[in-house]
């Protein structure tokens, strides 16, 4: 059974994966991509999450198609949006 929706992380959820929060951030940002969560809220620290999720790319740390299946299932969501 394959899953077809989209799936949205609740606010600063990547800080809290962590004992204490935030003390692997690098984890705490491949883990909810690895575990196919589309879309993560990052409402304060977007800038330093964009960089390291940079980082985790080029080092093969996170898939470039995995990246690209979350954008994909977000362009659909966001069409759908605007059709209904």
């Amino acid at each position: 059974m394959e899953f077809k929706g989209f799936i949205i992380s609740y606010w600063e959820a990547i800080d809290e994966i962590t004992s204490p929060p935030g003390e692997n951030y690098n984890y705490g940002i491949s883990a909810p991509i690895d575990a196919r969560i589309n879309m993560v809220v990052v409402p304060f620290t977007f800038q330093t999450y964009i960089d390291e999720l940079t980082v985790l790319i080029n080092l093969s740390a996170i898939s470039m198609r995995r990246v690209d299946d979350c954008c994909y299932e977000g362009s659909k969501s966001q069409i759908c949006r605007w059709i209904v």
